[in-house]
């Protein structure tokens, strides 16, 4: 706590005196702008003045902007642009920036937008062009400020672009700007500055798992689409913005869990400029990232972005080195539509070590005995697992995006992903020993299955084992390698329309908007398969690694076809928004593990319902309902083939038995998918014409029919978020969570109301940066951050819990010319000592926190 209290009071006295200072609208720049077709000039201004720019796409073709350099404000730098060009600029005191010309107006106009494209009904805005009539006076270009910590529209909410206050859910944006500011090395940790978003674990130092709003494993889409379970997550260098869609929403995004998606919007060819980074932390984390592109033309773009990193060491057991290539091009087609394609190649090679047990927990040691009667004694304690992964990944996007069919817009996605990979899993074992039992001593080669048969001799081989203080001369390792070569196709058809309701039908005024879509889905996961809800303890490595795993011994034949049809419905009328959706899911399932088959065929449908009232001009109310599906998979049993007729009644005796044991073999049994459904209420709030953003909502998700331990988990909660610029130099992210999680459904009385694993009740995270005023041509900016993450639980029996922590960062970024620019940050600045995760739900299997790093970034644009 007094960290807290040295940390918050000078922010929030910096944060409440930035309310009374000047927006400083007149405030001088460096402009260095080269010479160049006018489109690229006012992208290049507006991406320097973090604008955005509406123009009309037809009134600069064929026109050369003047070269602009030198300290200047907006108003000048734009007479600078346009001089000798037909056209003029004005600013208001409100910053709407006019351009219009004294020229023929020009007839069926295009309007174009960059940064956030505009909330329009394409299709109807297409019909209309043509009916543009000459009596236009003045063509515009309408630039309005936007803060850098937030988007003014999404399209996770509804697969169509809608504004901040007429989105029917909560969904939280973390822009590029928001994740460099921050120092973010991964999707994770942008995806963490959203409220009810929290830290579940990591596993062989590349595999980083999450909680949305209690539940585990949101579902990862890249650029709205790739509905299988499986998709690896996108490394950071490709990652323009992130969108975060709360609660279940399977209507248009399919299998799902139901805390919500993270969407990872990849950046674009266009709006883009070189840059060389370089960037170091003094936890042995470097990285270089190179990203150049080009344009001859509007209508053609390519882009392409490749890093490698090295973090961390081999010989330390906590490497996490990558490296990787994106190609990307966009094509402006000429019915104005756009095509879009992506490559993306990454490899990573990982090591992890667990082996941080909590303070308080019990040694043990575990017995397993396999098929050949070979006998291994498995501690869970210190050096516990040693994981590691070689990873290769290919990736394929293809889209085409607002082609026209008469009134309709069509989008076209298709994406295919490759893996392939070696995953070793080397897990301890206690050799060379001697026990003294009952006056006799015993050797580890001595024990045998037959004498660990009596359960008082067990008894007392374990408890000697667990007083053996472990050293190289009685630790060994046992190692089990998976490989897997897993593939992957998406693709999504959709068809969006909007038209005027006849006024016999409804009152006038009224507004349809209409969203129909297909997709179809295949997936080969092999390995990649895995259990997604909370009682991930139930798969035991050395147990079960050789069932649902590829190994040398066997491998499964995994395969996963999904159809979907959805629609989605949207009803204006004034200020009022009625949205409703349906959609029925195909699914179909098949194993094949050394000729022993299983398959299952599976209809689902989900719903939504809600709607959106905007009370004012910068305010509304929400509310929605809406259900999910989550695929389920178990072990099963089935009879070895050639055997005689089993009898018709087992018992527990029985079951117990090598001779039941060889009478059957385990293969991966497809299970009816978990049912969730959520209501949920909110408020939103929009301040400085959209530049700061506020909302908050209450939620109340259940999830029920899990195939584990846990039968029916239950959350809800309240959540708040803040983000945007308070004027010209104050730009924050806030972010609170109250959650109350529950399993109201298990197997046990152990689990029966108890919290799941890893879910805080309170969490609270903050990010603000202040720009301070210009020397010379340089730029400079203060950052300040606190992150709070409440008590919470390492296994759902609420047995070993982990202590709340705060950690706080501060940074310092400074800019020549918009050029030349220089990243400091300290994170965890108080070195707080804590757990960030725990794999498996052992307290054995522990992440620690990053500790006090100092971290420079270098950037070059050119």
């Amino acid at each position: 706590m007094p960290v807290i209290s040295r940390c918050l009071l000078p922010a929030f006295v910096l944060l409440l005196s930035s309310l009374f200072l000047p927006a400083h609208s007149a405030q001088l720049s460096h402009f260095d702008i080269p010479a160049q077709p006018l489109s690229k000039a006012l992208l290049e201004l507006a991406v320097q003045e973090n604008l955005t720019l509406v123009y009309v796409a037809q009134l600069t073709n064929d026109i050369q902007a003047n070269a602009v350099q030198g300290e200047m404000n907006i108003k000048q730098a734009l007479r600078a642009l346009l001089k000798n060009t037909g056209l003029r600029a004005t600013v208001s005191n409100s910053r709407m920036i006019k351009i219009s010309r004294t020229q023929q107006p020009v007839e069926g106009f295009n309007i174009r937008k960059y940064r956030v494209k505009p909330t329009v009904k394409k299709a109807q805005q297409a019909a209309e062009q043509t009916t543009q009539e000459a009596e236009i006076e003045a063509i515009q270009v309408v630039a309005k400020i936007i803060s850098p910590y937030n988007l003014e529209a999404t399209v996770s909410s509804t697969k169509t672009q809608r504004d901040f206050l007429t989105t029917p859910q909560i969904v939280n944006a973390v822009t590029e700007s928001l994740s460099q500011d921050v120092g973010a090395r991964s999707y994770t940790e942008s995806s963490l500055l959203a409220s009810s978003v929290n830290f579940l674990e990591r596993s062989t130092g590349v595999v980083e798992e999450l909680r949305l709003r209690g539940f585990a494993y949101p579902s990862l889409k890249i650029n709205g689409v790739g509905a299988h379970a499986y998709i690896s997550p996108v490394d950071i260098a490709f990652i323009r913005d992130i969108e975060i869609a709360k609660g279940p929403g399977s209507v248009l995004f399919g299998r799902m869990e139901p805390g919500g998606i993270i969407n990872m919007m990849l950046k674009s060819p266009q709006n883009s400029r070189n840059s060389f980074q370089l960037q170091g932390a003094s936890d042995d984390y470097q990285r270089l990232e190179l990203d150049l592109s080009r344009s001859d033309d509007d209508a053609t773009a390519i882009r392409g972005i490749a890093y490698t990193q090295k973090h961390g060491s081999e010989s330390e057991l906590d490497q996490d080195d990558g490296h990787g290539v994106m190609l990307a091009l966009a094509h402006h087609l000429p019915n104005d539509s756009e095509l879009n394609l992506h490559y993306r190649f990454e490899s990573s090679d990982a090591l992890q070590r667990f082996g941080s047990p909590v303070d308080g927990f019990n040694n043990a040691v575990d017995v397993f005995i396999n098929e050949e009667d070979d006998i291994e004694f498995v501690p869970t304690r210190e050096t516990d697992l040693r994981s590691g992964l070689e990873e290769k990944r290919h990736s394929f996007y293809f889209s085409i995006n607002d082609w026209l069919l008469g009134d309709w817009s069509a989008d076209l996605y298709l994406q295919y992903d490759q893996y392939s990979a070696d995953s070793l899993l080397n897990y301890p074992v206690i050799e060379g020993f001697e026990l003294e039992i009952d006056g006799e001593l015993f050797s580890d080669d001595e024990l045998t299955s037959a004498l660990l048969a009596d359960d008082e001799f067990l008894e007392e081989v374990l408890r000697g084992l667990e007083l053996i203080t472990l050293e190289d001369s009685n630790l060994g390792f046992e190692s089990d390698v998976f490989q897997f070569d897993t593939h992957f196709f998406s693709s999504e058809l959709t068809l969006y329309n909007s038209q005027q309701l006849h006024q016999s039908l409804l009152p006038e005024g009224t507004q349809l908007e209409q969203l129909y879509g297909i997709n179809f889905n295949y997936s080969k996961p092999e390995t990649l398969i895995w259990q997604t809800h909370d009682i991930r303890s139930n798969f035991v490595p050395v147990e079960q690694a050789e069932t649902l795993f590829n190994s040398e011994a066997a491998s499964n034949d995994v395969r996963d076809i999904n159809t979907g049809l959805f629609a989605q419905w949207a009803i204006n009328w004034h200020e009022f928004t009625l949205f409703a959706g349906s959609r029925l899911d195909y699914l179909r399932f098949s194993a094949d593990r050394e000729g022993y088959q299983s398959e299952e065929d599976f209809f689902e449908s989900s719903h939504r319902i809600g709607g959106v009232y905007q009370l004012s001009q910068d305010s509304s109310i929400f509310i929605n309902y809406s259900e999910s599906f989550t695929p389920q998979f178990s072990v099963a049993e089935l009879p070895i083939d050639g055997q005689p007729e089993l009898p018709e009644e087992l018992d527990d005796e029985d079951e117990g038995s090598e001779e039941f044991e060889d009478l059957f073999t385990e293969v991966i049994a497809f299970n009816q998918p978990a049912q969730s459904k959520q209501y949920e209420i909110g408020f939103k709030k929009q301040f400085a014409s959209g530049r700061l953003q506020s909302s908050c909502a209450l939620f109340n998700i259940e999830k029920r029919h899990i195939v584990s331990d846990i039968y029916a988990q239950r959350s809800r909660g309240l959540e708040c978020d803040l983000s945007g610029s308070l004027n010209r130099s104050w730009h924050i992210t806030l972010a609170a969570s109250l959650l109350d999680a529950e399993i109201t459904s298990a197997d046990s009385d152990e689990l029966l109301n108890k919290q799941p694993r890893m879910t805080p009740g309170r969490n609270f995270r903050l990010w603000i940066t202040k720009i301070l005023p210009q020397w010379q041509t340089f730029d400079s900016r203060l950052g300040f951050g606190l992150i709070h993450v409440g008590e919470r639980f390492i296994d759902s029996s609420n047995e070993e819990q982990l202590e709340a922590y705060t950690t706080v960062d501060f940074g310092w970024f400074a800019s020549y010319q918009n050029r030349l620019k220089l990243s400091l940050l300290l994170r965890n600045a108080f070195d707080e000592q804590y757990i960030e995760g725990a794999f498996n739900a052992s307290p054995a299997w522990t992440s620690q926190g990053l500790q006090r790093t100092l971290e420079l970034r270098l950037t070059w644009v050119f």
